[in-house]
């Protein structure tokens, strides 16, 4: 089984609150324009989402869900990733090494970035 998981930039008039964007009138290729950051099998990261999408009120299983980031989002996932305590899950043979972790902390900077521009951030996962 695979996990695609996806950073959208949204304007943020087509937030629709937490859980929700707005795509009303976006081909599928704009859609994937609005994409900045991709990981394949992070399945640690999903984890720490999933515990955001729950803490943030979200029902139901955490796939296929839009989620909305803040700046105390960030900070939370970018103080899990420099207390050195994060193991990759489901996958033993791959460490959660400086490189992971470096390409994690790009994509807090560049998300960061993005909120200050106005725009707003949504994770989003398939698998």
């Amino acid at each position: 089984m695979g996990l695609d998981m996806y950073a959208y930039r949204i304007e943020k008039s087509r937030a629709r609150g937490v859980f929700s964007v707005d795509f009303s009138g976006i081909s599928d290729e704009e859609k994937s324009e609005k994409i900045f950051h991709y990981w394949r099998k992070h399945w640690t990261l999903d984890r720490l989402m999933q515990i955001l999408f729950k803490k943030k009120g979200g029902k139901g299983t955490f796939n296929c869900q839009f989620l909305q980031l803040t700046e105390l989002d960030l900070n939370y996932l970018e103080r899990i990733i420099y207390s050195g305590k994060l193991k990759m899950e489901y996958a033993p043979d791959i460490s959660y090494n400086r490189y992971i972790a470096q390409d994690d902390l790009d994509f807090i900077a560049e998300a960061r970035k993005i909120i200050d521009s106005g725009d707003c951030i949504y994770y989003y996962n398939w698998w």
